[in-house]
């Protein structure tokens, strides 16, 4: 790549200016500090500022970087130190009145600069030359920050010139010379990784060596050059060469020709770094320094300060969105490109249970950048919950308890203020639960609230501890075609699946079945007469984390593949290449075992004779609604008669010679 020879004509010298570049979390440093350390209080305080050579990178000018770091003087080894100071003032009308004495700070931290120069403390440390102030107002109300900088340089009543017209360093210094000037300035670097900002350089003509030293090294002759780290990318060399240039002077007093170079690294080399020879200046009498500038110039028609509205990023709540969404983006811009996270923002998640799988996937939702979460559950936080279910405190359990869709709700916003979080408490009617006039129409409107929130979700999980409960959501998503995401738990197993969703027209590939698919009987009422031991849910304490995690890995990868939630089912290698997407492959069921610490993947296709989601099912809701769920609910041997299982089953009852000592009391 060519990125142009930088030229630097005779006569008078010009210096590149500074840009500043202030980081959003520098603003919202200042701004904690303001309002916790600093108060109203105006006594200047330190930061630190950092430059690197900017080279080809000329986009960039002449760039000073001030972020959350110039608070706590930490050092990059990658760029270079400036030191400072700070002043921020409480109101604008303060800003003014300091800015109008604005020459007093400048002057104040110039005689820094000139204590190091007339203590000779440059020449072991020439970052000493260069300093940056700032004078700021943050207006913490509007999130507006008002700000001045100045890079004070000592002024003379004589300008620097050029001996003659610059040259590139390529054009005196070989390849092998340039090479040990880099290598040469690598090495001086400190235990820490810094390097000096400035140091002596020494090349023989003639020769392929260079050799690299400190500043304090320095001699005026022939073959020796001033060497300094070059934040310019123009033709004119950078701010930091006019204090060098004086102190230099005031120190060895030269009377011939300074040769200089602006050390600038390019991604090709540094062969296009600047080489300048720069005519002595005498400082005696009234040549000597004039006083101090280096106020940031402004254009006519400027303004006095710069102004920064970061009203809408520096909320917190707005911060909060910002940040987690860039989550997501730095997967999108390193690693999938592809990743429609727009998709993943706009999603809307209905939750049915709110425990300890409910309050997992939510957070692992939240981490892809959904958004929009709705809990349905009827159970209240107990004591027991807040250890096994993250997203409850100690205080949810108290006074009888929180509902858990209403506490993990407003958990959620707590966690991340952008979440769109909503709630229901309410019982998921079962079958095998029957309903008594007195509860008939609660129930009813129950029902079309469940109906309501699926038809608008666009994935529905099911989380509840009970077969039963997962009956009426699983017929309801097939009636909507919805994708559903199972999650179950065992005491060492678990099981994260998706069902199966209608196919296109003409595509051989068989629908994925539900829940219950597997099974030939209608669920029943495994809830009543539960003892104390069997009313909670006994698992590993790692089971309920893995199974979540799936779940939504499984939502993820599902919903990023091309077909969707239509994509079919990934077993193994030999499966269909359409299983697999962007995120890997989509399986149907998988299926662990924390005993044997193994996992499977399974596939099951959809049972034409299905109890919730088979064609006559969806068909008896479509056409009586409440009243098709009011049976099923009262007598589930509705569903087993209106799909034919009693049929299917009568043949190997009847052949069967049931002895009772068989079966247990448990027995389903």
């Amino acid at each position: 790549e060519n990125y142009g020879v930088p030229v630097c004509k005779m006569g008078e010298v010009r210096f590149q200016e500074f840009k500043t570049f202030v980081d959003i979390n520098f603003w919202k440093t200042l701004e904690d500090k303001k309002l916790h350390e600093w108060k109203s209080s105006t006594d200047p305080v330190d930061i630190s500022a950092e430059f690197a050579s900017q080279g080809y990178r000329e986009q960039l000018g002449t760039r000073l970087t001030l972020n959350g770091e110039s608070f706590t003087g930490e050092k990059s080894t990658t760029a270079f130190h400036m030191a400072g100071a700070l002043l921020n003032a409480n109101n604008m009308d303060e800003l003014k009145r300091i800015f109008a004495e604005r020459s007093k700070l400048v002057d104040t931290e110039g005689a820094k600069i000139a204590e190091a120069i007339q203590s000779k403390g440059f020449l072991t440390n020439p970052g000493l030359l260069n300093r940056a102030f700032m004078l700021s107002f943050a207006d913490l109300k509007t999130h507006k920050f008002y700000y001045r900088m100045a890079f004070p340089c000592i002024t003379t009543s004589d300008n620097w010139s050029l001996a003659k017209e610059s040259q590139t360093l390529g054009a005196t210094f070989n390849e092998q010379q340039q090479a040990a000037l880099q290598q040469g300035f690598a090495n001086l670097a400190d235990k820490d990784g810094h390097r000096p900002v400035a140091f002596t350089v020494t090349a023989t003509e003639g020769s392929n060596d260079a050799h690299v030293q400190q500043l304090d090294k320095w001699e005026n002759k022939p073959g020796t050059y001033l060497a300094y780290v070059d934040p310019s990318s123009s033709d004119y060399p950078g701010w930091p060469l006019r204090n060098l240039l004086y102190a230099i002077t005031a120190t060895f007093k030269p009377t011939t020709p300074i040769s200089v170079i602006c050390y600038r690294e390019y991604k090709q080399g540094i062969d296009k770094s600047l080489l300048l020879t720069v005519n002595p200046l005498s400082l005696e009498g009234d040549k000597a320094k004039t006083g101090f500038g280096g106020l940031e110039t402004r254009q006519p028609g400027e303004k006095s300060f710069n102004v920064v509205n970061l009203q809408r990023l520096m909320d917190p709540t707005q911060l909060a969105i910002t940040s987690a969404a860039l989550n997501i983006s730095l997967m999108k811009w390193r690693m999938l490109p592809d990743l429609d996270t727009e998709k993943l923002a706009r999603m809307k998640a209905l939750l049915v249970g709110a425990g300890t799988l409910g309050c997992n996937v939510a957070r692992n939702l939240m981490m892809w950048g959904v958004k929009q979460l709705t809990f349905v559950d009827c159970g209240k936080v107990s004591y027991s919950n807040p250890v096994r279910q993250s997203l409850f405190e100690f205080a949810d359990s108290q006074n009888g308890g929180k509902f858990k869709a209403q506490a993990a709700a407003e958990a959620c916003k707590r966690i991340f203020p952008g979440a769109e979080a909503s709630f229901r408490n309410m019982t998921v009617p079962m079958p095998g639960h029957p309903i008594d006039s007195k509860m008939r129409e609660q129930t009813k409107e129950d029902v079309l609230a469940l109906d309501k929130f699926i038809a608008e979700a666009d994935v529905v999980f099911l989380l509840t501890d009970s077969r039963e409960s997962r009956w009426l959501p699983t017929m309801l998503a097939a009636v909507h075609n919805k994708l559903v995401i199972n999650a179950a738990l065992g005491f060492g197993q678990y099981v994260a699946m998706r069902h199966g969703v209608n196919m296109p027209e003409g595509k051989e590939a068989k629908r994925l079945g539900c829940y219950y698919c597997q099974t030939l009987s209608a669920p029943r009422d495994s809830l009543s007469d539960r003892t104390l031991d069997q009313q909670c849910t006994v698992t590993r304490p790692g089971v309920s984390g893995m199974a979540s995690a799936l779940a939504v890995e499984l939502m993820a990868a599902a919903t990023q593949n091309e077909l969707g939630a239509q994509c079919p089912a990934y077993l193994d290698a030999n499966s269909e290449d359409e299983s697999e997407g962007m995120l890997g492959c989509v399986p149907h069921q998988i299926r662990g075992n924390l005993a044997t610490m193994e996992q499977h993947l399974m596939v099951g296709y959809a049972f034409d004779r299905c109890i919730a989601c088979s064609p006559k099912i969806v068909e008896a809701y479509q056409k009586d609604g409440w009243d098709f769920v009011e049976k099923a609910l009262n007598d589930p041997d509705t569903l087993e008669t209106l799909t034919q299982l009693t049929e299917l089953t009568k043949p190997a009852e009847d052949g069967m010679d049931w002895d009772d000592d068989d079966l247990s009391e448990d027995e389903d």
